[in-house]
């Protein structure tokens, strides 16, 4: 008997939140190829968490409207991905649009990132918009 999931239950899995109970195995399940046994994974928000505070959103310029949808994904499966430890604490909170350019070619591929002209904050909810097309 062949199980398949039905769009409101992918829509579901899509807002589950960084570090809650399903979170980790949701992303774990999007990286088959990973070595479980010998590497340490951590949640990782791809664009960086440490940059949606309301007060640096409100810096950037932006409408209370623009601000509430940026605080909607941020924290989802959409903004997340799973990363080898290190490479999570080299990361740290480096913008997106200059940590992906310091990626090897195939970085998009394995962590579902959707091919875009531009990575810049500014873009985040264009990001998630592609991010959930490619993810559902």
């Amino acid at each position: 008997m062949e199980s398949k999931l039905g769009e409101a239950e992918i829509e579901n899995y899509l807002w589950t939140t960084y570090s809650t109970r399903y979170s980790f195995l949701l992303l774990s399940l999007l990286y088959p190829d990973r070595d479980w046994l010998d590497k340490k994974y951590n949640e990782d928000h791809i664009f960086p968490q440490a940059e949606f505070t309301k007060a640096k959103l409100l810096k950037r310029g932006y409408s209370s409207e623009k601000i509430d949808e940026y605080l909607k994904y941020f924290n989802t499966l959409l903004n997340l991905e799973l990363l080898e430890e290190g490479e999570n604490k080299s990361k740290n909170a480096t913008p997106f649009e200059k940590w992906i350019i310091s990626r090897d070619d195939n970085f998009k591929k394995r962590h579902l990132i959707p091919e875009m002209d531009n990575y810049d904050f500014d873009h985040f909810v264009e990001f998630v918009e592609a991010r959930k097309k490619t993810l559902s």
